[in-house]
């Protein structure tokens, strides 16, 4: 039996078994996917581990509301501005080295990556549809945006933002 199995696995499929097993893959995805979103959101997966810098939590204590609200304004401004160099890098429309708010070791980090841009995603113009800010452990915050490209998704990229050096400055990107 377990070898007519192992025929049975690595035999050639046809065109309309492909299909089928991809639609079947498919399913099961947005099914997946479908549930996950179904959760309560404190009992969704998180999608960086745990400590990592983007984890969200309760606003510092000690800190004025009127203060966690500016600094909460500033921090949406530097990462609109960090978002505007970040993605004409990643549409191949400019360096690293020109993206604003940014830590000098994330600037560096982002030019020793290299980029491949396909022409379709270069003709593709890029813009934030949403910015969500929330506060992190230690006074700095976390942003989530959501970019829209004219493609057939939207996909979000999430930002570490803090004081730096007298300013707000984004540490940390990543894109999904």
């Amino acid at each position: 039996m377990i070898g007519r199995l192992g025929a049975l696995a690595n035999r050639r499929l046809g065109e309309r078994e492909r299909h089928g097993l991809f639609g079947l893959a498919a399913g099961v995805i947005v099914c997946a996917a479908a549930l996950l979103l179904a959760l309560p959101a404190d009992l969704q997966p998180q999608s960086r581990p745990v400590g990592a810098p983007l984890t969200a939590a309760p606003p510092a204590q000690g800190a004025a509301p009127a203060e966690r609200s500016n600094d909460l304004g500033e921090a949406e401004a530097t990462a609109r501005r960090f978002l505007g160099g970040y993605l004409r890098l990643l549409y191949g429309r400019g360096p690293a080295t020109a993206i604003a708010a940014a830590t000098d070791r994330l600037r560096h980090r982002l030019a020793r990556t290299r980029v491949r841009v396909t022409p379709a995603a270069r003709r593709r113009r890029p813009r934030i549809i949403d910015i969500q800010i929330v506060p992190v452990r230690g006074g700095g915050f976390a942003a989530t945006a959501e970019i829209g490209d004219g493609g057939p998704a939207r996909y979000p990229i999430e930002l570490a933002v803090a004081r730096h050096r007298g300013g707000w400055r984004v540490f940390e990107v990543a894109d999904h």
